[in-house]
């Protein structure tokens, strides 16, 4: 039988050994860096991607914002006497208008026609009507002269008549010759009479059409009033001061009795806003609330609080304390701060994201070379819906990071770019 060969052991070869211990003393190396390495300042940022913010010195005070609208209490309404098209605008809406002031111009066609119709037939009908009265006056005259010929003509007949009558009387003429003139008087007599009835009736027919004519004239002329008068509305003025609300633009259709335009009374306004239930239960009336308009604070007051019914919002009504600004305008939103503390003074810092990365006890506080940021710890009070009250940690004048730090929370500093 053979026997068993021993199995020798390799040793591994010198290269590999120290490829090896080179590995591993890198590693021991980039171990002792990482956890001994200063990282305080190796986090470059951008200040354009940042916000940064001063601590200011200023009167805080919790408070709810609260949205208004500049509501009119009395709008004066301007509407439309007439029907048209809006051929002119004077003033732009939301411009001050003075009392008597021209707003808007209308047309209308069929009215324009009308008048023009009617002016027209108004002055023939006066034409007429003096045509008639001439035609009067000349059969006036001609009658008046007429009955004196007549009455000239039977005077002459009547002397003789009775003349011949006393001849007859007396025998001196024949019955024949006396029933014979007696005859022509009776015919002149009988002339007389109808010639006085057919000048009376031509005078009153006259007379008649005449007074028809200035019957019908002075309807006319009533009638042609009424549409000047009609007409001259198609023009709009302004019944009040304040300020004007436009209804209908250039170019629109309107008919009578429409709602044109308003006049809203800056003295009449007043603030209405939509509050939910669970704060309206902190509101009363005669409660100061605040607005801002221009960079300038103004004070208003509760008014009129609705009934309150749970789970819904309700409508709450404020006056103006100050004067109201001339900036405002009717319908405008306001942002209303209501107070739910006394105002105090504090250090402010604005809120902003930083709030939700570090919870609001710390920050980072830019040094006085304005190059660098460092994490300081703070300690933050009560809030609003535009501050933080801070109680320590920083100093007034100082500038805070308050933007967002999602990107670089776990840096010490920042260099800033």
């Amino acid at each position: 039988m053979g026997m068993d060969k021993p199995i020798v052991k390799k040793k591994w070869p010198a290269r590999k050994l120290i490829i090896y211990g080179i590995l591993a003393i890198a590693a021991i190396i980039n171990i002792f860096l990482l956890k001994f390495a200063d990282h305080s300042c190796d986090f470059n940022i951008d200040t354009d991607r940042v916000v940064i913010s001063t601590v200011e010195k200023g009167i805080f005070s919790e408070y709810i914002p609260i949205v208004g609208s500049i509501v009119p209490q009395n709008s004066v309404e301007i509407k439309s006497f007439e029907s048209g098209v809006v051929s002119s605008v004077y003033i732009p809406s939301q411009s001050y208008v003075k009392k008597g002031e021209k707003i808007f111009t209308l047309s209308n066609t069929t009215l324009w026609m009308t008048l023009s119709t009617n002016q027209t037939q108004v002055k023939m009908f006066k034409e007429e009507l003096k045509s008639m009265q001439g035609q009067l006056e000349k059969a006036r005259g001609a009658v008046t002269q007429e009955q004196t010929e007549t009455e000239r003509e039977y005077k002459v007949i009547h002397d003789k008549y009775e003349y011949m009558k006393c001849l007859f009387s007396e025998g001196l003429i024949s019955s024949y010759d006396f029933e014979d003139y007696k005859s022509l008087y009776d015919l002149v007599l009988k002339k007389k009479s109808i010639s006085q009835d057919v000048r009376e009736k031509q005078l009153n027919f006259l007379e008649t059409q005449v007074s028809n004519l200035k019957v019908s004239v002075a309807k006319m002329e009533q009638m042609l009033a009424l549409l000047k008068q009609q007409y001259n509305r198609l023009t709009i003025y302004a019944p009040v001061s304040g300020q004007l609300i436009l209804k209908a633009p250039k170019g629109r259709v309107v008919h009578q009795g429409e709602v044109i335009a308003l006049i809203e009374r800056k003295e009449n306004w007043f603030i209405r806003s939509s509050v939910n239930s669970e704060i309206v239960k902190s509101i009363f009336p005669g409660k100061l609330c605040f607005f801002e308009c221009q960079d300038k604070s103004y004070i208003l007051k509760v008014k009129k609080i609705g009934k309150i019914q749970p789970y819904k919002k309700q409508e709450v009504e404020f006056e103006f304390i100050n004067p109201i600004p001339s900036e405002l305008v009717q319908r405008q939103v306001l942002f209303i701060q209501l107070p739910l503390s006394p105002p105090v003074s504090a250090l402010l810092l604005t809120r902003g994201g930083f709030y939700n990365s570090t919870g609001g006890n710390w920050v980072y506080v830019i040094d006085k070379s304005g190059k660098c940021a460092v994490k300081r710890s703070i300690r933050i009070g009560r809030k609003n819906p535009r501050y933080y009250e801070v109680l320590e940690g920083l100093q007034q004048g100082e500038e805070v990071i308050t933007s967002q730090y999602d990107d670089f929370y776990d840096k010490d500093r920042l260099m800033l770019k």
